[in-house]
């Protein structure tokens, strides 16, 4: 089964050119999506190296099951509640999309200990 979601190509206005900008329009006109009326679950999903990711998955009234969910991640100072992945988790919502709205590693409730995220070390260890 195929499934094609058709969006319009991107179209900076002004005064938002370039993506600074952008990322600085989502905090100066910040308003919040209200998700209450779709059933909404936390999920963990652990790490290899003991960290965790969490994420909120939710279900429009009419969850088709045979549709795949659509996965948003925010950007570098993001979070499952900005507002532009709360908005576009409303937008998939009304069109009956499930949507998963993921924290990455360190943002939002996903944050472990404050090094986890800066600090990987892969030790090896070679036998002769």
């Amino acid at each position: 089964m195929s499934i094609e979601i058709h969006f319009p190509a991107f179209e900076a206005r002004a005064p938002w050119w370039g993506a600074d900008l952008q990322t600085v329009r989502n905090v100066v006109t910040f308003k919040s999506s209200d998700l209450k009326a779709y059933s909404a679950t936390r999920l963990e999903l652990p790490t290899p190296d003991g960290d965790r990711l969490q994420g909120v998955f939710s279900l429009p009234s009419d969850a088709d099951p045979a549709r795949p969910p659509i996965i948003l991640v925010h950007g570098l100072t993001g979070c499952e509640d900005s507002s532009y992945i709360r908005a576009s988790a409303r937008f998939f919502l009304d069109a009956g999309w499930p949507v998963l709205r993921l924290n990455m590693r360190g943002a939002g409730p996903s944050r472990g200990p404050p090094w986890l995220g800066l600090v990987r070390v892969r030790v090896r260890v070679r036998v002769r």
